[in-house]
């Protein structure tokens, strides 16, 4: 081979694989967005608006990064982007969560759910707020079932195709609290968002009582790549003699959290009844209480 032709040769080959370097290096990397910095809290933004509203100042104040809201399929689009609007102004991470199917079982709670999300008012909202995650309803599902999953991978489909591409956020069935949901059915979702930018929730009150089912759980998550966050969690009050049963050991599962880069969401900010008071973390929006004070010294 002359060396004229070898010199032609090898330009050629360079030049080929210098396309197909920039084809493959241009392409989007579709994955689910990392949530190893969530500090956030949960906030009852439709059953106490003026003081919720008032009171994302005080969280971002106290250093938290991520306010989940509370929200149901009678508020408003407007009222909602006032909320979405001072959480960008106060450099907050929203997840909206629709809380009217808390517990539910049927499928048509999804898709009543995600009816609210596609109305165009609503839609609009959320499309002009990209920092926004959508939570597409609170512990919503039967645990352990192909109901749950069927439920949410048609959820996701419809979302995608109206032109939503924001991250999906999914609670676990059960309460919210169910292990095998997200085990055996999560890579299912995942796998039918074309995105991948699919976020699992998981809740801890009365069954997440021992520690070794925590770190197994989460231990599952990571060797499985499962992209979780805690999205609602207790503690031990009054030794589990309360209404959730709760003897979650808060301390453990935080520091799991922090050492495992996961993001958590305790509840919640204010507001709860007579029943779940224990788990108010400021007096009717105002001075933290042991729980408040708890979080905040701990978070980071």
């Amino acid at each position: 081979m002359s060396k004229k032709l070898m010199k032609n040769v090898i330009v050629s080959f360079l030049l080929v694989l210098s396309v197909s370097f920039l084809t493959f290096t241009t392409q989007p990397v579709m994955a689910a967005e990392t949530t190893s910095w969530i500090r956030g809290v949960n906030l009852p933004a439709i059953w106490y608006d003026s003081q919720s509203y008032s009171a994302l100042t005080d969280i971002a104040n106290a250093g938290f990064n991520t306010v989940r809201i509370v929200w149901q399929t009678d508020g408003s689009a407007s009222r909602l982007n006032d909320f979405l609007n001072k959480c960008d102004n106060l450099s907050l991470k929203p997840i909206v969560e629709l809380h009217d199917f808390t517990g539910g079982t049927s499928s048509s709670d999804i898709s009543t759910a995600v009816d609210y999300w596609l109305r165009s008012d609503v839609f609009s909202v959320i499309q002009n707020h990209p920092s926004v995650w959508i939570n597409i309803a609170n512990e919503w599902g039967p645990s352990g079932s192909t109901v749950w999953r069927d439920a949410y991978i048609n959820a996701v489909t419809r979302l995608r195709n109206a032109g939503y591409g924001g991250a999906i956020v999914i609670d676990s069935g059960g309460w919210g609290q169910d292990a095998n949901d997200i085990l055996w059915y999560a890579w299912d979702i995942i796998n039918a968002d074309p995105n991948q930018n699919t976020i699992f929730t998981i809740h801890m009150y009365g069954s997440w009582n021992n520690n070794s089912d925590i770190a197994n759980f989460l231990g599952q998550c990571i060797d499985w790549n499962i992209p979780i966050i805690i999205g609602e969690f207790g503690y031990n009050y009054n030794n589990g003699d309360n209404n959730l049963g709760s003897q979650v050991d808060a301390a453990y599962l935080i520091q799991y959290c922090k050492d495992n880069s996961i993001g958590f969401i305790p509840w919640s900010w204010s507001g709860n009844n007579s029943e779940n008071a224990w788990l108010d973390m400021t007096t009717d929006f105002g001075s933290y209480t042991w729980w408040g004070n708890f979080i905040v010294d701990n978070m980071w």
